[in-house]
């Protein structure tokens, strides 16, 4: 009796696996590219022969598996295309781009002028400098559970600096300012008066 060992029984309607030799193995490349955060779990169906992937989401057909097209365009898909996804970031992207409108407060004034507020890593850290130096904290004050706790109310986008980065920043606040006051002394004369006492 003949051996069937060896023999692949391809059905036409079938999703198969089937790896080319001299390729990658394309399905266990897409296990590795979707197994972290929340795309941990979604699945890409291998459409026969074709180097093509359908999302199991929304069932759209995406190229992937050869050399223009790997794994990418299926991450990309699932994280900006597909809204059934659950890494689906485009509503979130769309949020951060947008500004918003807000009363800025001025010293200890509640309100005041209307101004445009969009969140910043950069201009967070630096609020955070000018915070320390203006209200004289020490830079652990970023380690406290408390403080954290109060940010991550404020905005989840900020990414908590340590205190060195604070120190840093603070330095750096220091040294753009200093750059300031050069510049407007700049060609201006300066006379400075020195008052003493003493004791007879």
């Amino acid at each position: 009796m003949a051996s069937n060992e060896g023999v692949i029984n391809v059905d036409d309607q079938q999703d198969v696996g089937v790896q080319v030799p001299g390729e990658v193995d394309i399905e266990k490349k897409i296990k590795q590219d979707l197994s972290y955060g929340p795309l941990n779990g979604s699945i890409f169906h291998m459409l026969k022969a074709q180097h093509k992937s359908e999302c199991t989401h929304c069932k759209k057909v995406l190229a992937c598996g050869t050399k223009g097209n790997g794994t990418s365009s299926l991450l990309s898909h699932l994280v900006d295309s597909c809204r059934r996804s659950p890494g689906y970031e485009g509503k979130d992207k769309d949020a951060k781009k947008q500004t918003k409108l807000s009363f800025k407060s001025e010293g200890t004034e509640v309100g005041g002028p209307l101004a445009k507020h969009s969140f910043s890593q950069e201009k967070c850290r630096l609020a955070l400098g000018k915070m320390c130096i203006k209200d004289n904290r020490p830079y652990i004050i970023v380690d406290d559970e408390g403080f954290k706790e109060f940010v991550w109310e404020l905005n989840l986008e900020f990414q908590m600096t340590s205190r060195w980065t604070a120190a840093r920043d603070c330095i750096e606040i220091y040294e753009q300012e200093a750059k300031k006051v050069k510049e407007m002394l700049k060609g201006q004369t300066v006379r400075l008066t020195i008052d003493t006492w003493s004791s007879v």
